[in-house]
């Protein structure tokens, strides 16, 4: 899941790091993956979504595996 989201955001968090393998590393943590559901369509990936019950989050950040991969002001 961290691969895809790095695939598809890593434009938008080139603050964080220009390196997509840093980006899915860094962000590998917060995915609760059994509320996420991929859509693959020709052996591409066509769309990432988050199902939940309204109840629980479907991502969880943490701050210290964030600055063991971003480093402490990134992080």
């Amino acid at each position: 899941m961290s691969r895809i989201f790095a695939e598809g955001f890593t434009q938008w968090l080139v603050f964080f790091s220009k390196d997509k393998n840093v980006i899915a590393k860094a962000f590998a943590h917060m995915f609760i993956l059994h509320q996420f559901i991929v859509a693959i369509a020709n052996g591409e990936i066509a769309g990432v979504t988050a199902c939940t019950d309204g109840t629980k989050k479907s991502v969880r950040l943490d701050k210290k595996e964030l600055r063991k991969h971003l480093g402490f002001f990134n992080g």
